[in-house]
């Protein structure tokens, strides 16, 4: 129970990271059909990656460090006429980075380590054995949904900048720019 209890969290989690990999960046055409597939592309490719694959793809691109960014932003990019381009990230201090990129590496193995090993661990047969096996699933599951609080509130961050974006952009005021230019 207490291990099928830590699967289902991670399980929770690896979607939720999967869903801000996919949606912390849009970009391409203006064209809103392109855009739709651009997506769900990148859903179609997220499908089936595994934990350990998602938290590389979210490091370096939603979280971020101050010298990344600064490498980012000395890219010059040449976009053609009605491209689209808007990226939510979190940035932390190149030391601060470490060392969230340390705590989710240290969560992949974790989940690896119940999913793979756990029960080459723990003596099942002992009472002794079954207590220290409930005690570190316990001590895994409040890990695991400490990281998952923490990418939950930063999705609803995500899920909150879009909303007011779109909200800015379908507003009559950045419609009569689009139209008519600025003055």
């Amino acid at each position: 129970s207490e291990l099928g209890r830590c699967i289902l969290r991670l399980q929770q989690y690896e979607q939720l990271m999967k869903r801000v990999v996919v949606q912390h960046e849009l970009s391409g055409p203006g064209d809103p059909i392109r855009l739709n597939e651009i997506q769900a592309k990148k859903v179609e490719l997220f499908a089936d990656k595994t934990l350990g694959q998602v938290v590389k793809a979210l490091t370096g691109s939603f979280l971020s460090s101050q010298s990344l960014e600064s490498m980012r932003d000395k890219q010059e990019v040449d976009h053609p006429a009605g491209y689209i381009c808007m990226r939510h990230n979190v940035t932390y201090s190149d030391e601060n980075y470490d060392r969230e990129v340390q705590a989710l590496a240290e969560l992949v193995a974790l989940r690896n380590e119940l999913v793979h090993h756990f029960v080459e661990r723990y003596d099942m047969l002992s009472e002794a054995g079954c207590l220290a096996a409930i005690a570190h699933l316990q001590a895994c599951y409040t890990q695991i949904d400490d990281h998952y609080i923490k990418l939950f509130e930063r999705a609803n961050g995500v899920s909150n900048a879009r909303a007011m974006m779109a909200s800015f952009l379908s507003s009559p005021e950045v419609e009569e720019i689009f139209v008519h230019g600025m003055s």
